[in-house]
């Protein structure tokens, strides 16, 4: 299904955000109860600069 423009990086971003938490979860060897999982300022970043520039380089994200 297709995405309206203006929704492109935000639905990007809630995507990729969630994959990111979930790595966060498996470096922690899942043990949520022991240590919380964190996505950390850079990566955070990156994710934005990904969704932002894809969205601009190729008309998507």
């Amino acid at each position: 299904a297709r995405v309206a423009p203006e929704l492109r990086v935000d639905v990007r971003l809630f995507q990729q955000g969630g994959l990111a938490t979930l790595n966060a979860i498996r470096r922690i060897d899942y043990d949520v109860w022991r240590e919380r999982p964190t996505v950390g300022r850079w990566r955070k970043l990156r994710l934005l600069l990904d969704a932002w520039l894809g969205m601009r380089v190729r008309g998507t994200s």
